[in-house]
């Protein structure tokens, strides 16, 4: 009886790693993925592209950082103006072309939230996480910086999670059994 408990129980267990940690870490994932977007997205917004808009660095100096940013964060990158006119972008060849305008662009609408998961406004095939930081030159919006990273990109990671997981769950479901027979001998 002991047994067929313990192999019963050596089953309960993997399908809740399988199920609960899976889903806890992978959302935990995207959360330190957005707030990490978000982070270097307003650094660049506010350190770097309001000189845009004074002259001091030109359209050509911005794609160069823009494109350093890309190839760092594997992401594709618009830089946009209040009205959603692309001012430039930079992506990978896993990102579908960038619009020249953006419709139904509304700066507002992520509300609080630091970043948004879907396939922003139809734009991209897949789900992406997304990040906007306004741009702000002499007390006033001038433009937005918008970055998107696939999701997809983010399974690499969690299925080095989910194998530790699962080397976890073996080693204690061994030491389990050393247990388990300890018991049952004595």
């Amino acid at each position: 009886k002991f047994l067929i408990v313990y192999i019963i129980f050596g089953f309960l267990s993997i399908f809740t790693v399988a199920t609960l940690t899976d889903n806890l870490s992978f959302s935990g994932l995207k959360k330190y993925t957005g707030t990490s977007l978000y982070k270097e997205a307003n650094l660049l917004a506010s350190d770097y592209l309001p000189y845009y808009f004074s002259e001091d660095v030109t359209l050509s100096d911005v794609r160069i950082q823009l494109s350093g940013m890309e190839r760092r964060l594997d992401a594709s990158i618009w830089f946009v103006d209040t009205e959603g006119k692309v001012i430039t972008s930079v992506h990978s060849d896993a990102y579908p072309t960038v619009p020249t305008l953006v419709n139904d662009f509304n700066p507002v609408e992520y509300g609080t939230s630091k970043y948004q998961i879907g396939n922003y406004h139809d734009y991209f095939t897949e789900d992406v996480i997304t990040v906007m930081a306004p741009v702000i030159s002499n007390y006033v919006p001038k433009g937005y910086l918008m970055i998107h990273k696939n999701v997809s990109d983010l399974e690499g990671v969690q299925e080095i999670f989910m194998r530790s997981a699962y080397i976890t769950l073996i080693v204690v479901f061994l030491l389990s059994f050393v247990f388990l027979l300890t018991f049952r001998l004595i």
